[in-house]
């Protein structure tokens, strides 16, 4: 099968993006080894795991090109969600570890119950009528209905609201490394969501898609840099400061 330029754009790019946030949070995770916080771990993983709904376009590139046919639709929607509960539970583990820490139980419970709640409906869905999860758009790409969607952005902006909290409290910091750190933070998650967002909502045209995808990959690496800021960037950045 041929593609055309704006799924193999949109595959090459889901590609580099889910590549980068593997390597990102690879790196992230085994910084726990060095410095022996578990946060490394936590926060690792999380964004791993925040890059799931862009697996199933990366795999199912991969396939057309050397097969000629991507992922069916049952297969994509299930590489693309079923982890995402998890995922998120281990970033509300990282958050109530720094913030919220009396409230961490509760908060943790609140999350296992809304992450079994969806995959519940999830599956319930996908065996009686898949239809109303979405439907492919092409070999590479899908259009989510209403369910996983909301699910979706709900997801995004509580991460974006629990970002902007995690990120100006370590701009406030007295210390200039927290402090860039902190700065790094605020414009991955800004980043991400806003990527996320409207890649969600699937109205992009090949331009659009290319600024929001480089949006997505640029978070990647602002994520990096706000928790393993490599010292050429910390020496030249808060000597500028």
């Amino acid at each position: 099968m041929a593609l055309e330029l704006f799924d193999f754009v949109n595959g090459l790019f889901a590609l580099i993006y889910v590549v980068i946030s593997f390597i990102v949070g690879i790196r992230i995770t085994f910084n726990y080894f060095k410095h022996k916080r578990r946060e490394f771990i936590l926060m690792g993983l999380a964004w791993i795991g925040l890059s799931e709904p862009w697996w199933p376009s990366a795999i199912s590139f991969i396939l057309v090109l050397s097969t000629g046919k991507g992922l069916p639709f049952e297969l994509y929607v299930i590489i693309g969600n079923v982890a995402i509960p998890a995922s998120f539970l281990v970033w509300m583990v990282a958050f109530t570890d720094f913030f919220f820490k009396k409230q961490q139980k509760q908060v943790l419970i609140i999350t296992i119950i809304f992450g079994i709640i969806f995959e519940i409906i999830f599956f319930y869905l996908l065996f009686t009528d898949p239809t109303l999860i979405g439907e492919l758009s092409g070999p590479i790409d899908i259009e989510y209905r209403h369910f996983p969607l909301g699910f979706l952005i709900a997801i995004l902006l509580i991460i974006l609201i629990m970002g902007l909290i995690f990120a100006v409290v370590s701009i406030m910091s007295d210390n200039p490394e927290v402090k860039l750190q902190g700065k790094f933070l605020l414009i991955a998650f800004i980043s991400f969501t806003i990527g996320g967002f409207f890649d969600a909502i699937h109205t992009l045209n090949i331009i659009g898609l290319l600024i929001i995808r480089i949006l997505m990959i640029s978070s990647a690496i602002e994520w990096y840099m706000g928790f393993l800021l490599p010292n050429c960037v910390k020496k030249r950045l808060i000597k500028e400061e």
